[in-house]
């Protein structure tokens, strides 16, 4: 049914390739799980998965899955070809970021295809310039849903506390392996996608994984500004509340994220601006408190052990765990 023609890409557990479809004459994406996994029925059920999830998502701004499948005993799913290439690759022409409204329309593209996440009860859990994939025409495409799982979790095949992702990415609840996870975590990693995009650089960086998760967790989010001292009030802003330590702090769905990117794109604030806190007697409501912060820092503390075992005893990379 699909001819291989050139290797496209090589992950952790599977390859892609761009390939011919035989009776269609159409070209497409073909993931193939790798051999060396073809009896492991966890990979099986973890590449099938994606696949299932994919089929759950139809937007323009989402990778379209056309089949999937086995054959000749290697697991397969056909992708949409999108020719080019991706936000990461982008930026290697760019190195010291894109103009702010280019920036601002592929987070704008990704947060419509986001909406049609959210609406089929799913989070992404990875999101990066890596995963957003362009047209030729500059449209972008949220793809690679290796690792999106359903927001009431039913789905879940890791252990609860692992940390999965791509750490200068996540947001501070997914760094510290937290179970419960919504939407809003993906707008955290949009505003992180949108800060390297602008800036050519990782909001947070580190030595090692371990530091850029004590990074995300305890570092307040970087200033743009000091990077693009140009940007505009409505992109700054829009940067500070995605990123966010809180999730009450940022925007509650894809939909309020899309409105607050459109009109920056307008040069307009944002049209839902969060809730002003309130003054209590222990101060600003909502603010961190000693005992919240010794949670979070136990959270660390858990998620760095973790991180420490997984890559000491089984030789995991964090990262997206699908090729």
């Amino acid at each position: 049914m699909y001819r291989v023609l050139e290797t496209l890409g090589e992950g952790g557990m599977g390859s892609v390739y761009r390939a011919h479809h035989s009776e269609s004459g159409s070209e497409a994406a073909l993931k193939l799980l790798k051999p060396e996994f073809a009896q492991d029925e966890e990979a099986r059920e973890r590449f099938l998965r994606e696949a299932r999830t994919c089929m759950k998502v139809s937007h323009p701004n989402v990778v379209r899955i056309l089949a999937a499948g086995e054959a000749g005993g290697r697991c397969y799913m056909a992708l949409e070809l999108v020719e080019g290439g991706d936000a990461e690759e982008l930026l290697e022409d760019c190195p010291q970021g894109l103009p702010e409204q280019q920036a601002l329309e592929i987070v704008r593209d990704c947060a419509r295809g986001l909406v049609a996440i959210e609406a089929a009860g799913l989070v992404h859990r990875d999101i990066k310039p890596g995963n957003i994939f362009l047209t030729d025409e500059g449209e972008a495409k949220l793809g690679d849903l290796g690792l999106a799982r359903s927001a009431l979790g039913e789905d879940r095949m890791t252990v609860t506390g692992t940390v999965v992702g791509t750490p200068a990415f996540m947001s501070p609840e997914q760094a510290c392996g937290e179970s419960e996870l919504d939407v809003r975590t993906d707008v955290y990693s949009l505003g992180a996608t949108l800060y390297c995009l602008l800036t050519g650089k990782h909001p947070f960086t580190g030595r090692s994984a371990w530091v850029i998760v004590k990074n995300v967790v305890n570092e307040p989010a970087p200033d743009a500004r000091e990077l693009c001292p140009s940007l505009s009030e409505p992109t700054h802003a829009l940067l500070k509340r995605t990123l966010a330590k809180s999730p009450e702090d940022r925007h509650r769905s894809a939909q309020a994220l899309l409105n607050a990117l459109e009109a920056a794109l307008r040069g307009e604030p944002d049209p839902n601006p969060p809730p002003l806190r309130r003054q209590g007697k222990r101060g600003v409501e909502g603010a961190p408190s000693e005992s919240s912060e010794s949670s979070a820092n136990t959270k660390l503390i858990l998620a760095a052990l973790v991180i420490l075992l997984v890559l000491a005893g089984l030789g995991y990379v964090l990262g997206s765990q699908s090729g």
